[in-house]
């Protein structure tokens, strides 16, 4: 019983063929290469089967692969054009080898004849689509390069060439000046195509070694030893259909198969070891870009030496290519150094300038400034403006990096139409700029430039479709009058701003030693305070708030205390500012509360289920996006429902972007959040802002109730008066007598706070406080 077994492609690159079509076209390619290679292997045949099936060997290959090439065109338009080219070759070299067959059966074989221009075209169509096979473009400035290259290699092969084809094809075609011109259109085409592979392996040699470009590759140089082969023969005349040479074409039209097939084909298997390949063979490119134009003048002048010491009749033409590849390579080095040291500049320019704007950098702005003070005298000196915008983050945050991005190269232009010729323009990092203004004869034109520099800066931006007006603050330092050097200068001015934001931003402001001692000790208190929450240096205190009526408690106000063992005891006036200042206090805010939903949830199961307590909270706490999450979490945590928590806030942070305050509110009054408008009457002190902020209780400034017994009684009735109609509570803060909380009673006012009651106690004490029937006298407490 016959049995017919099924000959598979190995695993591995069936894997890599995932069509089963394209299977089975490669599979038939490569099993037309193995009976053409047992054809001429065959001992025993006649000339006449020879030249028959010698020449009809050739055409299904190349028509095979000629499918698989239009089917990647069909399949993948990223590469469609250069497989177009691919397909439309191999075709056309199809085409060329019917009409030699046809011709050669016939006995005539004409030279050159129709065939060739089929046989020729294959050429230019792969020189096509390997210049659109390129997927990245090559840079302009590598251009010629990369062309020089070509033309090196071409006539350094030519030189080899000249000697085994080219100078035999002169000679033995010189009757006839078509048959001369085909004769040496073959190794020209050959030679073109050779050095453009070469210069493409070497120059893009990513795209070059995936598994298709690599069959490409091999497939191309087979055709061109197979190209080479005939032309050697055809020059003898000995070329004969039917022997090894044929071999090379059968190889190439096959392997232009299996690379069709493998385009687009995933790397399933072996891809850490193709890896390894690949990064070998990049390293040799490297390698190659360095070495190609020595290796190819070292060959053409080895050939011409060769030639020189024993001449014969070929020894013109090898000399002549070699003068040509010598003069071609010196142009390449001229082009490659000249390439270098625009580099070279260009890396200088990178090393100095900022990428973004193409301001001076901060390296490059110290050694200018440097400069620049060492030439200054007591007459003419040297100004430093230290520029910073004002909440450029918000910016980022809004629109996204890339309008911050725009707005920055704006801001660097306009800086840079304001200031003169000789003064420097620098970026010092982020948001922040610095000029550098020399010949200053005084101090008020300095003051002048910056606010000048301010209003420049203050104008509207375009970011998107919308318009963004922002601020600056500016801090002045005069050189070398205040500062010696770069540095000092540059720290100096930074000292100077920091201190202009202090004051309430958009201003300029001159460095002074006062400034310098007080942000000494700012940083001192930024120093002490990192750290403070994990070294336990923080401690919360609890002040009650009273009923006016019962004299019972009903809420505590959580106070942030600070005893550092470096700074002792610190006010929270002081360190708080800092706290903001420096980016700490959302850390702090975050561990206050904690700790106060914390420590009402101890009260609350231990016999005090009705108290609340108030937490005062930042403006830069509460307009984060991640506000209301925190406080979700917090009562979370802790199973405290949102009536047990209210949340102080000042006018100022709420009506800062009144809008968006307001969403946040209905999102607290939401979870059951009751919202305190603290310090009222200091701040905008607008009543008609009370009947739209989603507020619920009215704090009275203490100043307010210090006042009462003077002028303040008026003020203090009309806004309890007013709040009462919008049905919000009524908290007078700082009580210290009792003929002020007699008047407050008086004025039916709901909730007092002061040292008339308590100071602030601490958690355990404030427990016992709260406990008491009445609070009529003043109780010792803990500070």
């Amino acid at each position: 019983m016959s049995h017919i077994v099924a000959w598979h492609l190995p695993a591995g690159l069936r894997s890599l063929l995932p069509l089963r079509f394209e299977r089975r076209l490669v599979l038939l390619l490569i099993g037309i290469a193995c009976a053409h290679l047992a054809f001429v292997l065959l001992p025993y045949r006649s000339d006449e089967t020879r030249e028959w099936a010698g020449n009809l060997f050739f055409i299904p290959p190349f028509v095979i692969s000629a499918v698989l090439a239009l089917r990647v065109a069909a399949r993948h338009p990223a590469q469609r054009a250069s497989w177009l080219w691919f397909g439309t070759g191999q075709l056309g070299w199809a085409t060329g080898q019917i009409i030699y067959a046809y011709l050669d059966l016939m006995g005539t074989s004409p030279y050159p004849s129709a065939a060739d221009a089929f046989f020729l075209a294959l050429i230019p169509c792969f020189i096509t689509g390997l210049l659109l096979f390129n997927r990245s473009p090559v840079p302009r400035k590598q251009r010629l390069i990369l062309a020089l290259d070509t033309l090196i290699i071409v006539f350094a092969l030519a030189g080899a060439y000249w000697e085994v084809a080219i100078g035999r094809s002169i000679e033995s075609h010189q009757g006839s000046t078509f048959a001369l011109a085909v004769g040496l259109a073959y190794p020209t085409a050959d030679l073109v195509l050779i050095a453009l592979l070469t210069v493409f392996c070497v120059w893009r040699p990513r795209e070059f070694a995936a598994p298709n470009t690599l069959a490409l590759t091999v497939g191309l140089l087979s055709l061109l030893m197979a190209d080479a082969g005939y032309q050697i023969k055809t020059a003898a005349e000995s070329y004969q259909v039917g022997f090894g040479l044929d071999l090379f074409w059968t190889s190439a039209a096959t392997l232009f198969g299996v690379a069709a097939a493998l385009t687009g084909a995933p790397l399933t298997r072996g891809r850490i070891r193709w890896e390894r390949v690949t990064q070998n063979w990049l390293r040799a490119a490297d390698f190659a870009q360095v070495a190609l134009p020595y290796l190819a003048i070292a060959m053409a002048l080895s050939l011409a030496i060769l030639h020189y010491l024993f001449p014969d009749h070929e020894a013109g033409g090898v000399i002549l290519m070699a003068f040509v590849v010598v003069t071609l390579s010196s142009g390449r080095q001229f082009l490659t150094q000249q390439e270098a040291r625009q580099l070279q500049r260009d890396l200088d320019l990178q090393a100095k300038h900022d990428p973004l704007t193409g301001l001076v950098n901060r390296g490059h702005l110290v050694q200018l400034l440097d400069y620049a003070i060492e030439r200054a005298d007591s007459r003419y000196g040297v100004a430093v403006l230290f520029i910073d915008l004002d909440r450029f983050k918000s910016v980022n945050d809004i629109y996204g990096h890339t309008a911050g991005d725009n707005l920055l190269r704006n801001v660097a232009q306009r800086l840079q139409n304001e200031v003169r010729r000789n003064d420097i323009v620098a970026r010092q990092g982020g948001d922040e700029f610095v000029v550098v203004a020399t010949g200053v004869l005084h101090a008020s034109a300095v003051h002048d430039l910056g606010r000048r520099l301010l209003q420049a800066l203050s104008r509207p931006y375009t970011v998107g479709t919308e318009s963004v007006t922002l601020s600056a603050s500016i801090g002045v330092t005069l050189c070398p009058a205040e500062s010696v050097d770069a540095s000092e200068a540059l720290r100096n001015a930074d000292i100077a701003m920091y201190e202009a934001k202090r004051r309430g931003r958009n201003s300029v402001q001159f460095y002074n030693q006062h400034i310098e001692k007080q942000t000494s000790e700012i940083h001192r208190i930024e120093v002490q305070l990192r750290g403070a929450i994990e070294r336990g240096e923080l401690r919360v205190v609890y002040q009650p708030l009273v009923s006016l009526d019962s004299r019972q408690v009903r809420s505590a106000e959580a106070l942030l205390r600070w005893d550092s063992p470096v700074l002792g005891p610190v006010s929270p006036a002081v360190f708080i500012p800092v706290a903001e200042q420096r980016g700490l206090i959302h850390a702090i805010g975050s561990w206050v509360l904690d700790t106060a939903m914390g420590q009402l949830s101890v009260w609350r199961a231990t016999g005090h289920p009705d108290l609340s307590v108030s937490v005062n909270v930042s403006p830069l706490q509460f307009e984060r996006d991640d506000f209301i999450a925190q406080v979700r979490a917090a009562l979370d945590r802790h199973h405290l429902p949102g009536s047990a928590l209210t949340l102080e806030l000042t006018e100022g942070s709420l009506l800062t972007d009144f809008d968006a305050s307001n969403i946040k509110l209905r999102q607290l009054r939401a979870l059951g959040i009751q919202v305190a408008l603290d310090d009222f009457g200091t701040g905008y002190s607008s009543l008609a802002y009370l009947r739209t902020l989603h507020v619920d209780i009215v704090k009275i400034d203490r100043s307010f109730i210090w006042a009462i017994q003077d002028d303040g009684l008026t003020f203090v009735e009309a806004i309890v008066r007013i709040a009462h109609h919008l049905k919000l509570r009524i908290v007078a803060e700082g009580i210290e007598t009792l003929e002020q909380c007699s008047s407050l009673q008086h004025l039916s006012c709901d909730l007092g706070q002061g040292y008339l009651f308590a100071k602030p106690l601490a958690a355990d004490r404030f427990a016992a406080f709260a406990a008491q029937a009445g609070c009529p006298t003043v109780p010792e407490a803990s500070t």
